[in-house]
C-alpha cells in the first residue's frame, strides 16, 4: 500500500479521534467500561480526541495518509511525557467532562484504571524514560496492509539510536502476537478493569 508518514498535526487530531474510536471499537476494556456501543462511541471519540490534541502538542506522534485521506496514527508520546503534568490534563477536562457526564457510573473506573497504568509508567517506578504509545489505529479500509509497520518505524527507529525502550499498554491478548513482531514482550503487572472484566497487559520493547 501506497502512505506516507507525517507528524500529526493539532489540527488532524478531530479526524483521528473518529479513526481511534472505530478502531478501539471493540476493544474489551473499552466494551467492559461502557457495554453500550452508542455511549462508548461518544466517550472514545470525545477521549482520543483530546489525547490525539496532546500527543500533537508534544511531539512524535505521526500520521498516515494515501491519496484519499488518514489511514492511521500512532500517539507517540516522547520520554517523560507520560504520564501527563498537571497542566496537560487540566487541558482535557472537557473531554473528561463530557466522559462522565455521558456515562455517570463507568467514569470513576475509568479513572482508577487510568491512573494505575500511569503508576505503572512512572518514572520513579520504572527508574527509566520510555517512549510510549498511548494508542494506535488503521482505518478499515487500510488494514492488512502494512501501515502499522509504518507507524511504528520512524519511532522504534529512533528509540534504538537513543538507546531508549518502547512501551505500550493493551487489553486485547490478540495484540500481542502483533507487538511481538516489533520487538515488544508482555511484562507484569496486570491490571484488570474491574474484578471479573479484561486485564490490561503492559508491554516493553528493549532497544535494538
Amino acid at each position: 500500500m501506497t502512505a506516507r508518514i507525517e507528524p500529526l498535526l493539532g489540527q488532524d487530531a478531530r479526524t483521528v479521534g473518529w479513526l481511534l474510536a472505530a478502531s478501539y471499537s471493540a476493544d474489551p476494556a473499552f466494551q467492559a467500561l461502557w457495554p453500550d456501543s452508542g455511549v462508548r462511541a461518544r466517550v472514545l471519540r470525545s477521549l482520543l480526541t483530546a489525547s490525539a490534541q496532546d500527543a500533537a502538542r508534544c511531539g512524535g506522534a505521526v500520521l498516515a495518509r494515501d491519496g484519499v485521506g488518514a489511514v492511521g496514527v500512532a500517539l507517540w508520546l516522547p520520554p517523560g511525557m507520560y504520564p501527563l503534568s498537571t497542566v496537560r490534563f487540566a487541558l482535557q477536562t472537557p473531554a473528561l467532562a463530557r466522559a462522565a457526564l455521558a456515562a455517570p457510573a463507568a467514569f470513576p473506573r475509568y479513572v482508577s484504571v487510568s491512573a494505575r497504568l500511569a503508576r505503572d509508567l512512572s518514572p520513579k517506578r520504572t527508574g527509566e524514560l520510555d517512549w510510549y504509545l498511548r494508542a494506535m489505529g488503521v482505518h478499515p479500509r487500510a488494514r492488512r496492509r502494512g501501515v502499522g509497520a509504518l507507524l511504528l518505524a520512524p519511532v522504534l527507529a529512533r528509540a534504538d539510536e537513543e538507546g531508549a525502550r518502547c512501551r505500550l499498554h493493551t487489553s486485547d491478548p490478540a495484540n500481542v502476537p502483533y507487538y511481538e513482531r516489533f520487538g515488544f514482550r508482555v511484562q507484569p503487572p496486570v491490571f484488570r478493569t474491574r474484578r471479573d472484566g479484561p486485564s490490561y497487559l503492559g508491554m516493553i520493547r528493549p532497544p535494538g
